[in-house]
């Protein structure tokens, strides 16, 4: 892999940046469970938690995945690094 060192780290920024955006989803439901619970104070039955959905969880997912393969290739690249010293 002649361009390992950027592709590894291109991926683990963008999974970084989408463990911020399934951080910002997580944090944003309950706000918007906050606010409506205290909107609904009046009502005589009582608001529940807001459930959530299975794509709500996608960004962290695919976020974590992408790091892991951003490390994993990082670490091939310094294998090979290592192994041509090596044959020095």
């Amino acid at each position: 892999m002649q361009f390992g060192r950027f592709h590894g780290v291109a991926l683990l920024v963008l999974g970084t940046f989408l463990l911020l955006v399934q951080a910002f989803v997580i944090f944003e439901g309950r706000v918007v469970a906050r606010s409506s619970n205290l909107s609904e104070r009046s009502s005589p039955s009582p608001a529940g938690p807001v459930p959530s959905r299975t794509i709500d969880y996608l960004p962290g997912a695919v976020g974590i995945g992408l790091v892991a393969l951003g490390g994993f290739v990082l670490m091939l690249g310094q294998k090979k690094i290592l192994e041509q010293f090596r044959e020095r």
